[in-house]
């Protein structure tokens, strides 16, 4: 086998803008949790609750929205991979994609914000959950009832 060192160079390149993405998308991953514990914390909750998966989904809806509405996409998700590759599963996955677009509604309302923050959350979350989280959003009560703490 021959060397050629043009296919190493651009090896190197494409190892080097990997390793790159990688770690753009780890200090990403970062913030967005650092974030979300903020807002975790703004809502009154402790902020290590975001850090586990299920749960930390449940206390959202919790403080956002409904829990009722966790279960219901709890299960859309588990028929969408039981049913995947038919109708049905698409059906679902569509379900889960509109009820998750009206969970970021709810969340943009609890801190006072309004449909247009909700398109930015759904478009550009790392960035908006940022702005919700480090800026000067409070939290107003599920769906943006407002109540004294």
């Amino acid at each position: 086998m021959q060397y050629d060192p043009q296919a190493t160079a651009l090896m190197g390149l494409v190892a080097g803008i990997g390793l790159m993405g990688a770690l753009i998308g780890l200090v990403v991953l970062v913030l967005c949790l650092i974030a979300s514990w903020r807002i975790f914390n703004k809502a009154g909750e402790p902020g290590w609750k975001c850090l586990i998966p299920l749960y930390g989904s449940y206390v959202e809806y919790r403080f956002c929205w409904n829990t009722t509405m966790f279960w219901v996409m709890f299960a859309l998700s588990a028929a969408s991979g039981i049913f995947a590759g038919n109708g049905f599963g698409s059906l679902c996955s569509l379900a889960i994609a509109v009820l998750y677009c009206m969970f970021l509604y709810h969340l943009a309302k609890s801190f006072g914000k309004g449909i247009g923050f909700t398109i930015g959350l759904v478009l550009f979350p790392p960035i908006f959950l940022m702005i919700l989280g480090f800026g000067e959003a409070r939290y107003l009560g599920p769906v943006g009832n407002t109540f004294d703490l």
